[in-house]
């Protein structure tokens, strides 16, 4: 038995526009990222005072799962995923409101922070999210 390597050749330029295109079309709902931002300021007990400034109306896609741990009443625990344009810039302490799912405006906007680093594949960004 003859073993051999194969180089896989990489993506073209061309490529890489075309799935990251294909990707954001596909991007059917709406979010706002809160990038967060230090401040000097201090609350009353001494505390930094936490601050964040929306980015809005960016196609995402959100993707929940319910989780596989145990779930009660009290607690709504899903396993969340968010995929993003290529060129989003994103922070591991930064927070996204879903505000439109499938095109349609919720009346109840939904907020996740993110946890972590983004993973960077060719076509865009994947985020994972905690509620």
């Amino acid at each position: 038995m003859r073993l051999y390597e194969e180089k896989m050749r990489n993506f073209t330029s061309t490529e890489l526009e075309r799935m990251q295109g294909t990707q954001e079309e596909g991007m059917m709902d709406i979010c706002d990222l809160l990038e967060h931002v230090e401040t000097d300021r201090k609350d009353e007990y001494g505390k930094p005072v936490e601050q964040w400034v929306a980015r809005s109306g960016l196609a995402c896609g959100l993707d929940l799962r319910s989780s596989g741990e145990v779930r009660n009443a009290e607690a709504d625990l899903w396993d969340v995923r968010l995929r993003l344009p290529i060129d989003t810039e994103v922070s591991r302490v930064d927070r996204v409101v879903i505000t439109h799912r499938f095109g349609a405006l919720l009346g109840e906007p939904m907020l996740f922070q993110v946890e972590g680093e983004a993973l960077r594949g060719p076509s865009g960004l994947v985020l994972k999210l905690k509620n």
